[in-house]
């Protein structure tokens, strides 16, 4: 491979390859230390779920409740519970595993690039570092979440299927099978792959010869007998074969749902160029115009197999209720397939960028200044901005006033309160305060509770939330005191805090934050643990 180096990269394109080279690691780096300390809320979610499988209780939200399904990632928390056994930070796990995942994926992008005809190593380094030049590639694997992972799966669930729909064998179409089961434990939306696979196998034309039926009904058995295995578990153990998010996220009227769309437009345009070099390679592979591409019935099966799953996830996501959307993280997986589908074109464009750069080595700053500005033109801003905090010395992008830094506080610090495990709280925000506190939660949204999530009565929900009887109420107001419009059915305050029962709660005081609400807290005044915890509060919070 080293002796092989120089051949790899002749003429000026060593010069292209090794600046882009240094960009990307100059953007990993200042990316890294900068976002270092930031925490995100959802993420300690599945880190709950996680220490409780650790800790023997099983997979529940609250120790000694019945299980309930708050997540949508059971494969994740299974990894991460050996290793929060073994002492790890889980946080530190899922970024050491993102990472690994992100390289993961640019080096299949890389391998399959390195296939295509015409593909040249430089051609397929320069594709496979578009991933790389993103920059919620960095900001999303470091938060905590399964995206990155979930990306990972996902290609390799389409290279497998393409194989499948290439060589038609049972052995292929077996190994399909496995890998979409368990990339639908990461996300479980993937298993809209299947139906557009199954009819891109069937219903496009082929180079002389017909679609073998005995291995697409074979690896169509052995999805639906895991599936079943998997839904015959869950209805034993949370007694639903649906995760509380989708009815909390998905189970709405509208086709569209305004955050929804929100997210499906923030992906267009963050990600217009791999979206228009879709349009345009749909163009090309169905012939309207010929730009010098051998166009074979296979490599319109890729492409088709892809795109359509490309958008049939933006629909999905479209009638969703995208709510926290770090960085696009609900639609970032798609990506990496929007890049694999496009290297023909992109091979095109960058053998046309780069072929003169061998001969004229002063044409590579304009080469390598085309292509990432083509890419994203965020990052020539973004490097000045990260040199700015950088040479100042402000090395948390993130101040410990931010909302998610002040609930991460408060979780440490009520971990301190004696019998903390004993105390009942209900809160919104249901990631980092239950996870470092132990406490006992009713997540107020209803991702982690399943009556909340499933119920619409919110007279029903306030019997139920009564009955609970909670210690402390935490409530996310306004700067100027005053309730916002929060999500879940009790997301609206001033809607039910005006219940009479509520008046057995006291007032105790606020933490104030740097973002657009703070955090009050009520105790309920019925026992001396009560008073107790009143008075900590005071004195630690």
């Amino acid at each position: 491979m080293i002796s092989n180096f120089p051949k790899m990269f002749v003429g000026g394109n060593w010069l292209l390859v090794l600046s882009l080279f240094l960009l990307i690691v100059i953007r990993f780096t200042s990316t890294v230390i900068t976002n270092w300390d930031f925490v995100f809320d959802d993420a300690f979610i599945s880190f709950r779920y996680a220490q409780n499988l650790a800790d023997g209780h099983g997979i529940v939200w609250n120790t000694g409740e019945a299980p309930t399904e708050g997540y949508t990632n059971l494969l994740l928390i299974l990894v991460l519970a050996p290793f929060i056994t073994l002492g790890f930070d889980p946080l530190l796990v899922v970024r050491i595993l993102s990472f690994a995942s992100l390289m993961g994926v640019v080096y299949l992008v890389y391998s399959e690039a390195i296939k295509q005809e015409d593909t040249d190593k430089t051609t397929a380094f320069l594709i496979a570092s578009i991933l790389l030049l993103y920059p919620a590639s960095v900001e999303i694997s470091l938060i905590g979440l399964e995206t990155v992972i979930y990306a990972l799966f996902l290609l390799l669930s389409l290279l497998a299927g393409n194989t499948f729909i290439y060589d038609q064998s049972t052995k292929s179409s077996i190994k399909f099978s496995l890998i979409l089961f368990l990339t639908a434990l990461i996300r479980p939306e993937v298993l809209m792959f299947y139906p557009i696979l199954f009819m891109t196998y069937l219903f496009y034309k082929r180079e002389e010869r017909l679609p073998k039926f005995r291995p697409l009904m074979i690896g169509a058995l052995w999805i639906v007998a895991l599936i079943l295995i998997y839904l015959s578990w869950k209805i034993i153990y949370f007694g639903d074969i649906l995760p509380n998010p989708f009815y909390i996220k998905a189970a709405n009227k509208t086709f569209f749902s305004p955050i929804g769309a929100e997210s499906f437009f923030w992906f267009v345009t963050v990600y217009h160029l791999m979206v228009s070099l879709s349009l345009f390679s749909f163009v090309v592979y169905y012939k309207y115009i010929d730009i010098g591409i051998r166009v074979t019935a296979h490599s319109r099966q890729v492409f088709l197999f892809g795109l359509l799953f490309v958008l049939l996830n933006l629909l999905f996501f479209s009638h969703t209720d995208t709510l926290m959307d770090l960085y696009g993280r609900f639609l970032y997986p798609l990506i990496p397939i929007l890049i694999y589908i496009n290297i023909p074109i992109l091979t095109k464009m960058i053998r046309f960028l780069t072929k003169r750069t061998e001969k004229y080595i002063l044409l590579v700053p304009m080469a390598f200044l085309s292509f990432v500005l083509f890419v994203t033109p965020l990052n020539i801003v973004e490097l000045s901005q990260r040199y700015s905090i950088a040479k100042s010395r402000k090395i948390i992008r993130y101040p410990y006033g931010a909302l998610m830094h002040v609930e991460q506080k408060v979780g440490r610090t009520l971990a301190e309160f004696p019998d903390i495990k004993d105390v009942k709280i209900a809160f919104g925000d249901s990631g980092m305060i239950p996870y470092y506190s132990q406490a006992l939660w009713l997540d107020l949204v209803g991702l982690n509770d399943s009556f909340i999530a499933k119920t619409k009565d919110i007279n029903k929900i306030l019997d139920y939330y009564f009955r609970w009887n909670p210690d402390l109420l935490i409530m996310g107001g306004l700067k100027d005191f005053k309730w916002g419009k929060g999500h879940g059915p009790l997301g609206d305050g001033e809607q039910w805090l005006v219940d009479p029962r509520f008046d057995g709660y006291r007032y105790i005081g606020t933490c104030f934050s740097n973002n657009a609400y703070d955090l009050h807290f009520f105790v309920k005044e019925s026992d001396t643990k009560n008073q107790a915890l009143n008075a900590f509060l005071k004195e630690k919070v």
